[in-house]
C-alpha cells in the first residue's frame, strides 16, 4: 500500500493537535513504519516539537510549496532524517510558509495541489505520512485536506471546541465533495478530557454527529507539555507513563481503523 496520509486537524487553536501529531508521528515510527512529519503551521511548533529549527540554508517546506522561489530546493535538501527512530520531518517556518499560502492563492487551477504532488513524489520512500496544520479552515488547512487520505479531528471537551469540531468537519466534506473524493474522516479523538459535566455533555453531542469517537481520550497530562516544550515528544520519553500507553492506545485504533480501509480497498480490488 502506498503512503496514507494523515491530517490531524482542528478549527480551533489551543486543542493540543500539534502535541497529538508529533506522538502519533513517533508511535508510527516506532512500529517500524517509514514515516514522515510535515509542518505547515507557520507557527512551527511541530518542528520544535522535534528539537529541530529550520536548517542553516533556511530551507522548509514552505519553498517546496512557493512555485515563485528559484531554484526550488529539492525534497532532499529540505527533509531532516531521523528526528525519531524512523521519523523523517518537512520542517516548518513562519516567513517561507506565509510566502507558499499566497503564492498558492494565486494560482486558482493547481495550487491547492502542490503538497498532494509533493507527496506523492516521495509515496514510495514512505508508508505513512502525518501533517500539522494550522488552526483554520482555510490557506494551508485546505491544502492539507486536498493532500491527505484521512483526518483526524482533534477537540477538548469544551463547548467552543464543539462549535469548532462541526465546522471543521463541514469543511472536510466540502472538500471530499469537490477537491479530493478520496478523503476520509477517521474519527473524533478527544483530547485534554475530562469528567465533568460538561464533558460529558460534549461528548454526548458529539456522538449525535454521526462521527467515528476514538475509544481512547487523553486526559490532561503535565508530562505532555513538558516534553513538548523539551523539543521531545511524549510517547518518546515517557513510555512507561500512562500518558505513554494512552498515546500508544490512540496509535492501535489509528492502525486498526487503517487496517480496515486496506482491507477494503483489497476487497474493491478483487471485485473489479
Amino acid at each position: 500500500m502506498p503512503m496514507y496520509v494523515v491530517t490531524p486537524g482542528q478549527q480551533k487553536g489551543g486543542v493540543g493537535k500539534t502535541t497529538v501529531t508529533a506522538n502519533l508521528a513517533v508511535i508510527a515510527g516506532e512500529t517500524g513504519l517509514r514515516t514522515l512529519a510535515v509542518d505547515l503551521d507557520p507557527q512551527s511548533h511541530l518542528t520544535f516539537s522535534f528539537g529541530q529549527e529550520t536548517p542553516p540554508q533556511g530551507f522548509s517546506v514552505g519553498e517546496l510549496l512557493n512555485d515563485s522561489v528559484s531554484p526550488k530546493p529539492s525534497f532532499r535538501e529540505v527533509v531532516l532524517r531521523s528526528v525519531a527512530p524512523s521519523v523523517d520531518l518537512l520542517p516548518g517556518d513562519e516567513r517561507a510558509l506565509v510566502r507558499a499560502e499566497h503564492d498558492i492563492a494565486l494560482d486558482a487551477l493547481t495550487g491547492m495541489t502542490r503538497l498532494r504532488k509533493l507527496l506523492d513524489s516521495v509515496k514510495d520512500d514512505y508508508d505513512i505520512c502525518f501533517i500539522d496544520t494550522p488552526p483554520k479552515v482555510e490557506g494551508l488547512a485546505v491544502v492539507a485536506m486536498v493532500a491527505s487520505d484521512g483526518i483526524i479531528i482533534i477537540t477538548e471537551p469544551q463547548t467552543l471546541a464543539y462549535t469548532s469540531t462541526t465546522v471543521y468537519a463541514a469543511k472536510v466534506a466540502q472538500v471530499r465533495n469537490s477537491l479530493n473524493p478520496n478523503l476520509k474522516t477517521l474519527g473524533v479523538l478527544l483530547n485534554k478530557s475530562g469528567d465533568g459535566e460538561e464533558a460529558r455533555f460534549i461528548l454526548d453531542k458529539l456522538r449525535e454527529t454521526g462521527l467515528h469517537i476514538f475509544k481512547t481520550a487523553i486526559p490532561v497530562n503535565r508530562y505532555a507539555s513538558k516534553a513538548s516544550l523539551g523539543g521531545v515528544p511524549t510517547a518518546l520519553i515517557d513510555r512507561n507513563r500512562d500518558i505513554g500507553r494512552i498515546y500508544r492506545a490512540v496509535g492501535d485504533e489509528l492502525a486498526d481503523l487503517l487496517r480496515g480501509i486496506t482491507d477494503e480497498a483489497d476487497l474493491e480490488v478483487a471485485s473489479r
